[in-house]
Order: structure tokens, then C-alpha cells, then sequence
């Protein structure tokens, strides 16, 4: 919890306390305390921001204001009064208490590198290729993509929200997680390290790319924490708006665009060759939307990078769908100097791309959920075909979502069904220790290749060709 929310709670329970004590109380003490609630409680709402957990705690002060007030002002002892004056007031804030800690705003972990991050988005059109989800097929493919990148110190300021837009992403979110619209709507007060518009730092040989691409109903901050965690270590990265693939693609002057659920319909719902029809056209479109990102930058249609990338060194990472798509993004753009998977789904990856493996260094990271599944044999089939260096690793005691930002939710994730085992925590610092070593040394030519000397991790396990 923030701090001035830890303080208003903390105020209201004293105020019960002293409220409960009013008959000993002189006048001018009680008028303290009715100051010194209204003053945490408005300094809260106004520098945090109010939000629907805290409203409990909003009535609880506001109750003991009042009853404050009265005793201030009148000599008339009223036991009774005050005692459920007092007990309604610490059920409130019990329950304000319990419920920010539930569904917290502080999900995302300061970025570990030495350099400050800057953030932009952009809507861009392909215009070589026709829409083929939403309601409405036709017209040019257009994508939602955003960069996070190192920045200039000099030019930081007040920190980008992981949502943006939390009303148009909200009921999509929701249903994601099972969670009623309203439990989601605190997620733009959670805020990222990250100043939008910030001009990027001068690094005289450009920086490394990393093209970030989410699983079917992912977003493109859904692994924001990585994004954040490499740029300040010196990359570009480059993450996609999947469109009608993603839960919802945010756009940059409002509104948003919903995911098509008919893009990949329930396996059990239709035919077997029908969903793999539309499995392999998701996957090869994801894969299409990755070179795209990469061209953009190529083209310098994002006026604050241009010129700050070197486009020699470049990799594609993906979880799920997004993974499928970055191993056939791989197979057939040259610019690929590396993949990295999280639980790459390589189900609806071409034959031909499976039998002849990638050139480009490969790393798969598994959640312990999905090496029980088919996926993984043609993964081992991929890496085994494989010229370059490669690895498969599986982190224990993780779910297929371990990877995203989604188990950040709440505390109780793993009574949700959100999270694995693995503490998510734990689990984030095996990911980005294993990623960022992993492309450290195959673009920057930097570390030992954690495929060499693996990480101390016990929960992360190599896997044998």
C-alpha cells in the first residue's frame, strides 16, 4: 500500500481509539483529531488518488469526524454512541485495509539498471496487408505499439500509468481474470517507472532492439516489468498490440479496440482442422506484426528513436502466441539475432519451420504447466533442429501466466488460480536474470551464455537435448 494510505488507515484507527475515549478528551483535543483526519484523508485522496478500496475507510473517517465534532461541541456523555461510533469505524477500516492489500497499486518493481527509462506509443498502419479479424474485415492492418528505451536524464518527469485507459480496458480485464469490472478500476493509478515523451539518451553505436510480442489476450504492457528492466540496461524494446489478438489495444489518443474472440475459437467448440486453420493464421499473423514493429524502426516512424537503435543487433521475444510468433518471425527475417520464448507455443508453426530449426540462438522458458503438454515435444523437436546455440529451461512450480504481470494482481493470486508455487517474486527475477543474460551475451557480446553457466536458480531446470 502507498504511504499516505497506510497513514489514513493508521488515523482512522486511532480516532476510534481516542473517540472511544472522548469523555476524557478535552474539546480542543477532539478538534485535533477532526483536523488530523481531514487533513490525511484530503491529502490522500489528492496526492494518491482516491480509489473504490478505500471508500470504507473514506466513510470510516468521515463518520468519526462527525461524531468528533458533536463531542467537541457538547458536554452530553453518550457511551453508547461512541462505542458503535467506534467499533462501525474499525470494521470500516478493517475492510479498506484488507481490501488494498487485496488489490494493491504498487505491482511493478523499480527498474535494476543504471540508466532511466523513457516510454512512447504510436498507432501505425501495414499498409501491405488487410485486416482480417474484428467486426468489420478490410482495410489496412493497424497496430498499437510502444517503446520503452534508455533516456535522456535530463528530460524525465512524471511516470506513464501501466493503464492508460482503464475504463476501455476494464471489462475486457475483468472477465480475463474473473474478477467483477469494478475490482480493476484502481489499474491506472498503478504507475511505471518510465517518463512518456522523454528524449532518448545518446548512445553514440545505438542501442540493442528487443521486439516484445504478448500471448493471445495479452497487451503490450503485460510484461512491462521486463520492457522496463532492459531498456534501463541499454535496449530498446519494442512491445505490440497484437489487434483483435489482444485484450484490448489501448490507443494513443483514446479508446480501444477488442479483441476478437473469433480469432482463435474455443478447441473443443469447432472442428479440428478448422482450429487449427485459425491457429496457424494467428501465429503467422503475429509473426507478420513483429517484422512490421522492426520496420518501423527501420523506417524511423518513431521520430524520439530515430537514429538510437542499431538494427545488427536484434532479438524477438514472445510469450505464448506471441512466442509462435517470434520463432517464425525468426525463420524468415535475416535482422533476428536471437530468440527468447516463454512457453512458446509452436503448435501452429509450420512443419517446414519445426523440421529446420532456427539459425539465430534460442531460448525457451517453460512454466512447469506447460511441459506437460504436446507443445512441448514439438518445442524439443524446434530446438533440436536448431543450428545455433540453444536451450530449453523449466521453471518450477509456475503456471503459463507466471510470465505476465497478471499474478502482480493481488496478493491472493495464488488462491485465484492467477499464479504457480513459485512465489511471484521468485519467478520474476529467474525470467529476467535468464533473459537479459541471454541476450546480453548473444547482442552485446557480454557475460557468460546462461546455456553455459546457469544461473544458480534451483528452481530453474535445463532441459537435456
Amino acid at each position: 500500500m502507498r504511504t499516505l494510505e497506510v497513514a489514513l488507515l493508521v488515523s482512522a484507527l486511532v480516532g476510534s481509539g481516542w473517540l472511544l475515549l472522548a469523555r476524557r478528551m478535552s474539546s480542543t483535543g477532539l478538534l485535533v483529531l477532526l483536523i488530523g483526519l481531514a487533513t490525511v484523508g484530503t491529502a490522500q485522496a489528492a496526492l494518491e488518488g482516491s480509489r473504490w478500496q478505500l471508500v470504507p475507510v473514506y466513510l470510516a473517517a468521515g463518520l468519526l469526524i462527525a461524531s468528533c465534532g458533536s463531542a467537541a461541541l457538547t458536554s452530553r456523555d453518550a457511551p453508547v454512541f461512541r462505542r458503535t461510533v467506534t467499533v462501525v469505524a474499525v470494521v470500516l477500516t478493517a475492510l479498506s485495509g484488507l481490501a488494498a492489500w487485496a488489490l494493491p497499486v504498487d505491482l511493478l518493481p523499480e527498474p535494476p539498471g543504471p540508466q532511466p527509462v523513457g516510454t512512447v506509443s504510436v498507432l501505425i498502419q501495414d499498409e501491405d496487408r488487410i485486416e482480417r479479424y474484428g467486426p468489420e474485415p478490410g482495410g489496412a492492418r493497424q497496430l498499437v505499439l510502444q517503446a520503452w528505451y534508455p533516456a535522456d536524464p535530463t528530460a524525465l518527469s512524471d511516470p506513464e500509468p501501466w493503464i492508460s485507459d482503464v475504463d476501455a480496458f476494464g471489462d475486457e480485464a475483468a472477465e480475463e481474470v474473473g474478477l467483477p469490472r469494478f475490482a480493476l478500476s484502481h489499474l491506472d493509478q498503478v504507475l511505471t517507472s518510465s517518463t512518456p515523451g522523454a528524449r532518448a539518451a545518446t548512445v553514440p553505436s545505438g542501442s540493442p532492439v528487443v521486439v516484445l510480442s504478448h500471448g493471445w489476450s495479452g497487451f503490450r504492457t503485460i510484461h512491462a516489468d521486463l520492457a522496463e528492466s532492459l531498456a534501463s540496461r541499454g535496449y530498446v524494446v519494442l512491445a505490440i498490440d497484437h489487434t483483435h489478438g489482444a485484450l484490448a489495444s489501448l490507443l494513443p489518443n483514446g479508446g480501444a479496440v477488442p479483441i476478437d474472440r473469433a480469432a482463435l475459437p474455443d478447441a473443443g467448440t469447432v472442428p479440428r482442422d478448422v482450429y487449427a486453420a485459425a491457429s496457424e493464421t494467428l501465429v503467422a499473423t503475429f509473426a507478420a506484426d513483429i517484422q512490421r514493429a522492426l520496420d518501423v524502426l527501420a523506417n524511423d516512424e518513431i521520430p524520439v528513436l530515430a537514429g538510437a537503435t542499431d538494427l545488427t543487433r536484434v532479438a524477438f521475444v514472445g510469450h505464448s502466441t506471441g512466442g509462435g510468433g517470434a520463432v517464425l518471425a525468426c525463420s524468415q527475417d535475416e535482422r533476428c539475432g536471437a530468440v527468447v520464448g516463454f512457453d512458446p507455443w509452436v503448435n501452429p508453426v509450420p512443419d517446414a519451420t519445426i523440421g529446420a530449426g532456427l539459425a539465430a540462438p534460442l531460448l525457451s522458458l517453460r512454466s512447469e504447466e506447460w511441459t506437460r503438454l504436446p507443445n512441448d515435444d514439438r518445442l524439443a523437436a524446434l530446438h533440436a533442429a536448431s543450428r545455433g546455440p540453444e536451450g530449453r529451461v523449466a521453471i518450477l512450480g509456475t503456471q503459463h501466466r507466471d510470465f505476465t504481470l497478471i499474478p502482480t494482481l493481488s496478493p491472493l493470486a495464488g488462491i485465484l488460480g492467477l499464479r504457480g508455487a513459485t512465489p511471484t517474486d521468485r519467478t520474476r527475477e529467474i525470467v529476467d536474470t535468464w533473459t537479459v543474460g541471454f541476450l546480453d551475451h548473444h547482442l552485446r557480446d557480454q557475460g557468460i551464455d546462461p546455456l553455459v553457466d546457469a544461473p544458480g536458480f534451483p528452481e530453474s531446470v535445463p532441459t537435456d537435448p
